[in-house]
């Protein structure tokens, strides 16, 4: 209890500051945020708000505000990342920065092995996948965009799904594959080969990483000094 109650004092704080700065976010920085954002597959904004106990407005509302809080942390706090600091960076982790063997893959999910066959028909009569994906899938958090689920490595999706995907090339489409979630037919977009990573190609990486550590400690020091000078009385007692 009393973890959330310093938790919504630092937000208030945070947000009081954004205020006096003149800080604002638009709905549509909101609603674009929440349209690019990838969703579990069966579930959608208004669901994601409903579990954690809120309604859509109030999800949005609490999503404007932490937007607002990290464009004052973003304009307030300004740190750059030496060549130095990037280059201890990259030395300290750069097995993270490897390229694994991975794929980046499209699908479009159905209940049935009949309706799966179909599109396969059709898609052999050159249908675009990316148009049957949005018309026909049945997987909310890729049909928009073509069924596309990005690049992934191995041992993240389930067996089947894995095996398919990683024995296709480059352009290929798969047979009906039967999962736990449905029949899916797969296009890989892009094979990736194992690579050890260089700073060179991960410099742009690396810097980011390094910038957002910085900006975490100094952003505890900034709300530290917020909460220090500011007149807070609280009437709850810690139990």
């Amino acid at each position: 209890r009393m973890d959330l109650l310093n938790q919504t004092i630092v937000n208030t704080l945070l947000l009081q500051e954004a205020k006096k700065n003149k800080i604002e976010v638009s709905d549509n920085d909101v609603d674009g945020l929440l349209n690019e954002a990838p969703l579990p597959a069966g579930q959608t904004i208004e669901s994601i708000a409903q579990i954690q106990g809120f309604t859509l407005d109030e999800f949005k509302s609490r999503i404007k505000d932490q937007l607002v809080i990290q464009k004052l942390l973003n304009q307030t706090l300004i740190l750059d990342a030496s060549n130095q600091e990037i280059e201890d960076y990259f030395n300290k982790n750069k097995e993270s920065f490897n390229q694994k063997l991975s794929v980046n893959a499209s699908h479009i999910l159905v209940n049935n092995s009949k309706e799966a066959d179909d599109i396969l028909k059709e898609l052999k009569n050159g249908v675009s996948f990316e148009e049957l994906a949005k018309e026909k899938s049945l997987d909310p958090g890729t049909k928009d965009n073509g069924g596309n689920l990005g690049i992934f490595p191995k041992g993240v999706m389930v067996k089947e799904f894995e095996e398919a995907a990683f024995a296709l090339k480059t352009g290929e489409v798969s047979e009906p594959i039967k999962t736990s979630f449905g029949f899916h037919i797969i296009k890989v977009i892009e094979n990736f080969e194992e690579k050890e990573a260089t700073l060179e190609e991960s410099k742009e990486k690396v810097e980011e990483l390094v910038r957002r550590e910085k900006l975490n400690e100094a952003a505890i020091k900034y709300i530290q000094d917020l909460y220090k000078n500011a007149d807070i009385k609280i009437y709850l007692k810690e139990e």
